[in-house]
């Protein structure tokens, strides 16, 4: 694998683990605790196939973009709650929660 593909994966790692972080700061695990979980679970196994398949770009790229990918709707999932309950119009963090894990899992990606 060249250089330049373990450079783009691992920058998307750090991001997916960024964006996860401030998503966990922002209360994730209350807002949406079934959709954190599973983010969490999802860039692990995506950490674990980039480890596992060292030589194989196409499956490193897949599960790099994927990580990200579940970072950023766990982010986005917490953040447009948040911006729902400031606004008064509230509506239940589950709405937002199974809207967010049937993207996901329609999304798909290696970790599935």
């Amino acid at each position: 694998m060249n250089e330049m593909t373990k450079q783009l994966a691992k920058e998307k790692l750090q991001l997916a683990i960024s964006n996860f972080k401030q998503a966990e700061a922002e209360g994730a695990d209350q807002i949406a605790p079934e959709t954190y979980i599973w983010a969490k679970h999802k860039i692990y196994e995506d950490q674990k196939i980039i480890l596992k398949y060292v030589d194989d770009q196409s499956r490193i790229e897949e599960a790099s973009d994927d990580a990200c990918a579940a970072a950023a709707k766990l982010l986005s999932l917490v953040r447009r709650y948040k911006q729902n309950d400031n606004q008064s119009r509230w509506v239940a963090p589950e709405k937002f929660e199974q809207e967010a894990i049937k993207a996901l899992v329609n999304e798909g990606g290696p970790a599935l």
